[in-house]
């Protein structure tokens, strides 16, 4: 990996940051508009908050924007020595050419397959009353999921069967792209947690399906290895929230039948409130984050823009089988009733 990471001191953000207690007892919003676009409303009572609203409005300086113009550089929050930053965006020119995002085709590919992904959904996923999406439009998940009515995982989404497998496994061919673009810049630590994971519980993978474009090709379907799903929403904004991923996750955003470009202008923000920080995002940049710290996209910066923001991930119930029932092995064993 080339040094192209430029350090991102956290000493900067004491006057933005928020405690965890003003966070969790707000609906926690980010107004990501330009400053000629009108403030964002509160939302209507159709969505039936469970704390107060309160939006933070990025142009008037509620957040601090760590950003580079340079598309060799990156952003990093600085930890001590040891611990996995909270974030890292990796240097534009280098997401754009490892996920192939630079090509207009590629790009506008990947998005006429989440809207294929969009259509086959028959609903909006509900998450929970920390975790709101505030859009019209339908929050949509691909990809591995924990059974919730019985134990075990699911190794696809009942949309799977209604688009097009072309299209399923063009967005894992996509997925595959930002999980070298990850692996170029983790820690090799997470990198072996995950394979050691794996060697031992053999949880489900995210993987492509047979084609009826080439219903007799030899190759195995592709799998992802690194991330178990993928859910995405178009137009959206979230309320502050955490994950229970398993490891880090990618956070990234795609405009339809838009050339990228390595200057293109912010179209969203990412951000994480606790840190006092919004990350720009400019479509097809990688977002390497820990969705256990508190985060959330923003508002879009120009509202005539469509905007799909997407998150790759992989869960901790995944990665745990989802299944209470299954016997520990005696080494297993010995480590659950170890006592220091």
């Amino acid at each position: 990996m080339e040094e192209l990471i430029i350090v991102f001191l956290p000493v900067h953000l004491a006057l933005h940051a928020w405690n965890m207690k003003s966070i969790v007892e707000h609906t926690m919003v980010f107004d990501g508009g330009n400053p000629q676009n009108p403030p964002l409303l509160p939302p209507s009572t159709r969505y039936k908050l469970k704390h107060p609203w309160l939006c933070l409005r990025i142009s008037r300086g509620d957040l601090y924007i760590p950003d580079t113009v340079n598309p060799s550089k990156g952003l990093i929050y600085k930890m001590p020595p040891g611990q996995i930053p909270p974030f890292l965006r990796i240097p534009r020119y280098v997401a754009l050419d490892i996920t192939g995002m630079s090509s207009i085709s590629n790009s506008s590919r990947f998005c006429t397959c989440l809207q294929s992904a969009y259509l086959a959904q028959k609903a909006s996923v509900v998450r929970s009353a920390k975790k709101i999406m505030f859009s019209d439009a339908k929050n949509c998940i691909l990809g591995t999921q924990p059974n919730r009515a019985q134990p075990g995982v699911r190794s696809k989404t009942y949309n799977y069967e209604s688009m097009p497998r072309s299209h399923w496994n063009h967005i894992i061919d996509v997925m595959k792209g930002y999980e070298k673009a990850y692996a170029s810049y983790v820690q090799t630590s997470e990198l072996v947690r995950i394979n050691s994971d794996q060697q031992a519980v053999k949880f489900t993978r995210l993987t492509g399906g047979e084609s009826s474009d080439q219903p007799e090709s030899s190759d195995e379907p592709a799998t992802c290895l690194h991330f178990g799903a993928l859910s995405f929403g178009k137009d959206v904004h979230l309320s502050a929230h955490t994950d229970a991923d398993f490891g880090l996750s990618v956070a990234t955003v795609h405009l339809q039948n838009r050339q990228y470009t390595l200057d293109d202008d912010i179209i969203v923000y990412f951000c994480f409130p606790r840190l006092g920080c919004a990350v720009p995002m400019r479509p097809g940049d990688c977002l390497i984050f820990n969705a256990r710290e508190p985060h959330a996209v923003s508002s879009r910066s120009k509202s005539a823009d469509q905007i799909f923001c997407v998150s790759m991930y992989l869960k901790t119930a995944v990665v745990g089988l989802n299944d209470n029932s299954i016997q520990l092995r005696p080494m297993e064993d010995l480590i659950f009733n170890y006592q220091l």
